[in-house]
């Protein structure tokens, strides 16, 4: 896929959710976004991260390629001349209570739909959540309904498992062809409460397993490899016009 390395480097905006300033950095957005950027500009792109409020700003117009990475804001394209790609990264999650799990959570706003013997906190570094999702017994994942049904996968998905973590998720329309046995999933509270009751070993790939899983997603859908399917994207999106 070294093709587009030939090719004009494209001027990038990639668009998020969250706001600017120090409330920006505590949402994820900001640093899936500025983790996308980095890759972009390893493959030779001139890639910027844009707040929410810069996604209908004029200077979108002198963008090549505008991506927006979806959340629960809708952004409308300014103009046909240049090239509008969405990414969808929006998630859910309440199974683990209904199942009577022994939960830890962190994020703002959280208090509003679980009891506060939940939260852990507000904000978790960006640079420890690596760390904290493989110490942790298991991280638990779910999606909206919809996005389960049309096959939207979860970033934590992909985050957790690049851990090395324990991982346990509802089902997923294309989560099995994807990671395989590094996810366990369930369909009900139930059964949910049957998985986080039954021992480690006899429920999750052992360590070994575990590692060898972290390395495939990292290599196959880290954000390298996410940056170079988005640059040949572009290309031919703007080849065809």
């Amino acid at each position: 896929m070294a093709w587009f390395r030939r090719e004009r480097p494209l001027r990038w905006a990639v668009v998020v959710a969250s706001p600017s300033g120090e409330a920006g950095d505590q949402w994820g957005d900001t640093w899936f976004g500025r983790d996308l950027v980095e890759a972009l500009t390893r493959h030779g792109q001139k890639a910027k991260l844009v707040y929410r409020g810069g996604a209908s700003s004029e200077a979108r117009d002198e963008d090549d390629v505008v991506l927006v990475l979806r959340g629960l804001r809708q952004v409308s394209p300014r103009r046909a001349g240049n090239t509008w790609l969405l990414w969808v990264i929006s998630a859910g999650a309440r199974d683990a209570i209904a199942a009577g799990v022994p939960l830890g959570v962190y994020g703002v706003g959280w208090s509003e739909f679980i009891d506060a013997q939940y939260i852990r906190g507000e904000f978790l570094p960006n640079a420890e959540v690596p760390a904290a999702y493989a110490a942790a017994g298991m991280v638990l994942n779910d999606h909206w309904p919809e996005m389960a049904a049309d096959g939207f996968l979860s970033n934590r998905l992909f985050d957790a498992v690049a851990s090395g973590a324990r991982v346990v998720s509802d089902e997923a329309a294309g989560l099995r062809e994807v990671f395989g046995d590094a996810v366990v999933t369930y369909s009900t509270p139930e059964q949910l409460r049957d998985i986080l009751h039954a021992p480690f070993d006899t429920t999750f790939p052992d360590h070994e397993r575990r590692i060898a899983n972290a390395e495939r997603i990292a290599q196959e859908h880290g954000f390298d490899a996410r940056a170079a399917q988005l640059i040949s994207a572009a290309h031919e999106m703007r080849g065809s016009r």
